[in-house]
């Protein structure tokens, strides 16, 4: 550290530790890094990325998240280091929401207690309701259908299939349309409560969208040859 002249520079140059051992794959290293920082200052941005940077509380948290695909217990860390976050950090809140889910699941695949993973999903809607109230308050269309998204991710997690269909039916009639990212949750559906032929229209104009691609496509290519498998 004597090599930098300031508190930034030396913050700066963990961060870069802490985003090279991620790159490399060695989250143990990366998460020891990124906790040190997070411990200095939760909210501090890279002064080099300037006010629209990433806090390090989501970036910490992201690497968690990660980290949870080989242990589970890495969520229950992430839910703590997020839900400190301020109530307007509407991604911190999402990633908050996704890491019920993503334990929720873990529990389910681990053959955990059943009512271990409800309480995952019933922390999940606890929190997407607090930012559909916080959207309301504010007024603010985007975030309330951003909250919607989200009730409707639950409700697919949770394999409530006609409650998530209602749920993104309302939204598309609201918007006139489905945009890529609501038919996505419809396909997903319609699969779901075993309706392939709707499934499969989805898919398939999923797959005629040029606004799809990389991952998304592929998800969509794999749902569409899913659905044209079942009767």
């Amino acid at each position: 550290n004597r090599y930098f002249r300031t508190p930034d520079q030396v913050w700066q140059y963990r961060l870069s530790g802490a985003r090279v051992a991620e790159g490399r794959g060695d989250l143990a290293t990366a998460i020891d890094r990124y906790r040190v920082l997070y411990d200095q200052d939760p909210d501090k941005v890279d002064p080099g990325e300037g006010p629209t940077g990433v806090p390090i509380r989501r970036e910490y948290a992201g690497v968690l998240l990660k980290a949870g695909a080989r242990d589970p217990r890495h969520y229950d860390e992430a839910k703590k280091v997020l839900g400190t976050a301020k109530a307007d950090d509407v991604a911190a809140r999402k990633m908050l929401v996704a890491a019920y889910l993503l334990k929720g699941r873990a529990i389910a695949v681990g053959e955990g207690r059943k009512e271990d993973e409800s309480r995952e999903y019933e922390l999940a809607e606890e929190e997407a309701d607090s930012l559909a109230h916080y959207a309301d308050s504010r007024g603010n269309k985007a975030l309330q259908e951003t909250a919607g998204r989200v009730k409707a991710d639950i409700q697919m997690a949770r394999r409530q299939w006609e409650g998530a269909r209602q749920i993104v039916e309302r939204m598309v009639e609201a918007q006139g349309q489905a945009d890529p990212d609501l038919l996505r949750r419809l396909a997903h559906i319609q699969h779901g409560m075993r309706n392939y032929e709707g499934a499969l229209t989805a898919f398939e104009q999923l797959l005629e969208n040029p606004k799809v691609k990389s991952d998304e496509r592929t998800e969509a290519i794999k749902g569409f040859l899913d659905s044209a498998a079942n009767p």
